[in-house]
C-alpha cells in the first residue's frame, strides 16, 4: 500500500467512523457497508459495545481490520456519509431493536442497469429483510435532459431496483416505487462529480 493510498484509506475510515458515531446515538447498534469513490474496495464498519469494528475489503479478501474505540461524542449528519461513500447501506435497530436500512445505489449516464456494488448492497438488504417491511425505492437522475426524461428514467432505476429485490424474494406487495427525476439533486449538476453523486436510487425502510 502506497503513502496516497495509505493516507485516503485512513482518512476514509475516520469518515466513516465519525459517521457511524452519529447513527449511533440511541441505536442499540448498526453497521454501514460503504463504496468509497473512485475506488473498487469496500469499507464494512461495524459498531457494538460502543467500538468500531473496520475492515477495508478488497475483493473476497479483508486487508485492514481493527478495532477502535468510540471516543467522538458529538453528532454528524448523514451529509458526511453520503460524500465519504459513493454507494452504501446503512442498518441500524431503535430502542424497540426493529431493524431498519437505508442505501444509495449508483448508476452511469443515462443508464438504468445496476452496478456489482449496488447488487452487493441489494443482496444485503435481501439478507436481512423480514416479511411484511415495507421498502420505499426513489429514483433519481441528473439534470441532462428533459424534466419528462428524466423523471422517467428515475421511475426506470427505482423500479430496476425493485425488479431485482422481487426476484430475490421480496414481495412486490411490500416495494414501493417513486421517481423524482432531477429535481433534488445531492451536488451540483454544474460538474461531472456532481452529475454523477445525482444518478442514484435511495432505499430506505
Amino acid at each position: 500500500m502506497n503513502n496516497i493510498y495509505g493516507l485516503t484509506v485512513a482518512f476514509g475510515l475516520s469518515i466513516l467512523m465519525l459517521a457511524t458515531n452519529a447513527y449511533s446515538q440511541g441505536n442499540k447498534g448498526q453497521e454501514v457497508l460503504c463504496y468509497p469513490k473512485q475506488t473498487q474496495d469496500n469499507y464494512h464498519v461495524k459498531l457494538k459495545d460502543n467500538k468500531h469494528i473496520v475492515a477495508l475489503n478488497q475483493g473476497s479478501f479483508s486487508v485492514i481490520e481493527k478495532e477502535v474505540n468510540n471516543q467522538e461524542q458529538g453528532s454528524v449528519s448523514s451529509e458526511v456519509l453520503s460524500k465519504a461513500c459513493h454507494e452504501y447501506l446503512i442498518r441500524f435497530r431503535d430502542k424497540e431493536s426493529n431493524p431498519r436500512y437505508e442505501a444509495r445505489v449508483y448508476f452511469d449516464f443515462d443508464q438504468s442497469a445496476l452496478t456489482a456494488a449496488s447488487k452487493e448492497i441489494l443482496d444485503e438488504i435481501v439478507s436481512q429483510h423480514h416479511h411484511g417491511n415495507v421498502l420505499s425505492i426513489k429514483g433519481h437522475t441528473d439534470s441532462t435532459g428533459s424534466e419528462y426524461y428524466n423523471h422517467n428514467l428515475g421511475l426506470e432505476r427505482a423500479k430496476r431496483v425493485a425488479t431485482y429485490l422481487n426476484n430475490r424474494g421480496i414481495e412486490l406487495s411490500e416495494l414501493q416505487t417513486e421517481s423524482f427525476g432531477e429535481s433534488t439533486p445531492l451536488e451540483s449538476n454544474s460538474t461531472a462529480s456532481g452529475r454523477s453523486m445525482n444518478r442514484r436510487v435511495m432505499v430506505s425502510m
